[in-house]
């Protein structure tokens, strides 16, 4: 479950990094400048927290359909469909499910 887990994890931060070096770096350096250390732990914890009731509410309406994945499982599939949105036609969501289809199968 983990290595499989940290992976996506890992792919969707490093294509959230990829857009950002690519978008303007100038403007972003800028606006990181301008950043408030005092609020960068808890908007970070709040935004991991979020990720992971999005992928917990995610497999919470997919359960009763058979969805037999973890629910860690499902938030990393979840933040991965999220990173690969921002490519056309929202190319996540589909993404998402053949993800989420081959996790089940692996734990079968």
């Amino acid at each position: 479950m983990w290595p499989g887990t940290l992976a996506r994890v890992a792919v969707g931060l490093g294509l959230v990094v990829a857009v950002m070096a690519v978008a303007i770096p100038q403007d972003l350096l800028h606006s990181l400048g301008n950043i408030n250390p005092t609020w960068l732990g808890p908007t970070s914890f709040l935004y991991a927290a979020s990720l992971l009731v999005r992928g917990a509410r995610w497999w919470f309406l997919t359960r009763p359909l058979g969805g037999g994945a973890h629910w860690l499982d499902v938030s990393s599939i979840s933040m991965l469909g999220w990173s690969l949105n921002m490519l056309p036609f929202r190319i996540g969501d589909a993404v998402r499910r053949a993800m989420a289809l081959r996790s089940e199968e692996a734990q079968r």
